[in-house]
């Protein structure tokens, strides 16, 4: 089989075999190969081109992914996927991303807790289902949330008292509020217990 090698636009390489087109790469990775356009390539190597190639494809796309913002290794490999990333090109460049310190579930539970927890005030429930939903298991997602002390009762207050603070308005606002507690991961009988001390100080003039 002849492999036959022709620069595209930028940095690209199209590469064809026999006349027929075969894949593209960039061109650092067609000269890191050491193959020479025109000449014979054997099956095997053939192959071993066509691995690489979807392996480099795969980590240079899950750099790009999580320039944007990080993610779980799970959502990672989701996302390559879905893209049209191989399953096994995908999981290699976890691995590899896993062995640089670039992908670690542990850390970015870690980080997402504390954005759950102390900033947008999610129960502890609430903050553990969203961090498994992002990829996390829930083994890793319950330690990531224990780390972080939260008063809860202290939160539904912040958020009472904040953007959801109904109490000059009807009943059915009220109950707005609670639902929109609850679905932040709040028991209702903690929601409750709070509004009425909020409505009891509302009342008093405090």
């Amino acid at each position: 089989m002849i492999i036959t090698a022709k620069q595209g636009r930028g940095d690209k390489v199209h590469v064809s075999v026999d006349g027929e087109y075969l894949l593209t790469v960039d061109r650092e990775f067609w000269f890191s190969q050491g193959i020479a356009s025109g000449g014979e390539v054997a099956p095997e190597r053939l192959e071993q081109l066509k691995v690489q190639a979807e392996f480099r494809r795969a980590y240079n796309r899950a750099l790009g992914i999580l320039s944007y913002a990080p993610k779980s290794r799970r959502a990672l490999l989701e996302r390559l996927i879905r893209d049209g990333v191989s399953p096994d090109a995908a999981e290699r460049a976890a691995d590899q991303l896993e062995e640089y310190g670039l992908l670690n579930d542990a850390e970015y539970a870690a980080l997402y807790a504390e954005e759950l927890l102390r900033n947008k005030k999610v129960s502890a429930r609430g903050a553990v289902d969203k961090l498994v939903s992002r990829g996390i298991s829930r083994e890793l997602a319950r330690a990531a949330v224990a780390d972080l002390p939260f008063d809860e009762e202290s939160g539904i207050e912040d958020l009472l008292r904040g953007k959801l603070s109904y109490f000059s308005r009807s009943p059915r606002d009220r109950d707005r509020a609670v639902a929109a507690l609850a679905r932040r991961g709040y028991a209702y009988s903690d929601i409750r217990r709070v509004m009425e001390r909020l409505c009891e100080e509302f009342d008093s003039g405090e």
